[in-house]
């Protein structure tokens, strides 16, 4: 019986990102392949490996996050902050979204594709952004007004 599990600061902070991103309730093998799918852009090593966990160890892991999100309070959308060369990057990258068939639902999903091969970082510090900041974003990317609420 697994007690345990290992991460690295990064990994357990990209599960953290993930997790916020996908419910934890149901089947525990629809809970591993959502958390597998979410990490999959960013991060591919840490979903592989999650997909690789027995079921034991997906009820560990899975327990951990419900016990997280119980305890603490809902955290209030804290603002994006992103350099000139990341928003430039950014809008670039909302340029191709909008020739396409743009709504705010997949915006996320393309953003992360799109950036996980060319500026990979980045790709990764707008994983960590929940839903509201996403929003946030992508009103300021559709305004053209880099700082507007």
């Amino acid at each position: 019986m697994a007690s345990f599990l290992r991460f690295s600061l990064e990994e357990y902070r990209a599960i953290l990102t993930a997790a916020g991103q996908i419910p934890l309730s149901g089947a525990l093998k629809r809970f591993q392949a959502s958390l597998v799918d979410a990490l999959r852009i960013t991060e591919a090593d840490l979903a592989r490996r999650i997909a690789c966990l027995g079921m034991e160890k997906v009820r560990v892991l899975r327990g951990h996050l419900e016990e997280l999100v119980e305890a603490s309070p809902e955290p209030a959308p804290s603002s994006v902050e992103l350099g000139w060369c990341e928003w430039r990057t950014i809008a670039e990258a909302f340029s191709l979204y909008l020739l396409g068939d743009a709504c705010p639902s997949s915006f996320r999903r393309f953003l992360l594709g799109h950036l996980a091969e060319t500026a990979r970082p980045l790709a990764k510090k707008l994983a960590r952004l929940d839903e509201a900041q996403v929003a946030v974003l992508y009103r300021r990317l559709r305004s053209g007004k880099r700082w507007c609420p």
